[in-house]
């Protein structure tokens, strides 16, 4: 009876080696694919924004389907609409309204819009390429990438 117990213990230690040497390898291959720019967590802004541009490409830009999203910086504003600059170099015209909602890290208001604030906006796109904003996130300054 001690034998067979003493078996099963041995046989159960060799086993759980095992998955934790399986396990430490598989830690060790992830690592070294994360670092060469498998994982988008770790990949360099070349390689996001080329990522970013291939996924614009197969799934028809970043303005297509009923919501459309713009990330950029205002460069201009009035009391009905606001510019985006786009991080691709051009621009976008968004309408607003006084149904368009504005959040930061609270809600906010139309008068928490300034150029050079950066936004997130969904809306709906016009014909002539313009935007009626459904909602606008402020965002936070981007610390300047050196």
């Amino acid at each position: 009876m001690k034998k067979a117990n003493t078996l099963w213990i041995v046989t159960l230690i060799v086993v759980a080696g095992g998955f934790f040497g399986l396990g430490t390898w598989y830690g060790k291959t992830s690592v070294t694919n994360n670092l060469t720019g498998k994982n988008p967590m770790n990949q360099t802004a070349e390689q996001f924004q080329q990522r970013r541009q291939q996924f614009d490409q197969q799934f028809g830009g970043r303005m297509n389907g009923a919501n459309n999203f713009i990330n950029g910086e205002i460069i201009s504003q009035d009391d009905k609409t606001i510019t985006i600059k786009l991080q691709d170099s051009g621009s976008a015209i968004v309408f607003l309204s006084t149904n368009t909602k504005i959040n930061k890290m609270a809600d906010g208001s139309l008068t928490d819009l300034a150029v050079g604030k950066t936004v997130m906006i969904s809306g709906t796109k016009n014909q002539d390429g313009s935007i009626i904003a459904q909602s606008i996130q402020l965002r936070p300054d981007s610390p300047t990438v050196r």
